[in-house]
């Protein structure tokens, strides 16, 4: 709610707005660089929520290097190491909950798709975490 006064030449009068700002968790979200070695650690540490998969087709995408800085720049995700048809991507809510992906192409009957795995080391986060801009 916005509360504000405005002077008129009868007096002050107070008004208030209402409305929503929708915003995915993905904007409390900063990259945070982590060593491959931390980032396998912090993994089996058991500090992460189960993970959770989706699959998405590649259609619109040129390339996986493209698709991969799309989505770092779209979840605001740092690399921890990228491989030839695989990435693993780190980053940390404003609360320090850690965000672990690994994000890997599949080509399967002429289908390129690119499967996302997460865990988040607040499970709240899962529901509300967005993968799409």
């Amino acid at each position: 709610t916005l509360t504000y006064m405005m002077q008129t030449a009868e007096g002050a009068t107070s008004e208030k707005v209402d409305f929503k700002i929708p915003m995915p968790c993905s904007s409390f979200v900063f990259p945070m660089p982590i060593t491959s070695t931390n980032f396998a650690d912090l993994l089996a540490s058991g500090e992460l929520c189960d993970a959770k998969s989706i699959k998405l087709p590649r259609a619109k995408t040129p390339d996986f290097a493209t698709a991969l800085t799309a989505i770092c720049n779209n979840l605001h995700l740092a690399f921890v190491e990228i491989l030839e048809d695989s990435a693993s991507l780190h980053g940390c809510s404003i609360q320090q909950q850690h965000v672990c992906m690994l994000v890997k192409e599949t080509v399967s009957y002429l289908l390129v798709s690119i499967d996302f795995e997460f865990a988040l080391s607040c499970c709240k986060l899962h529901k509300n975490f967005n993968f799409l801009p």
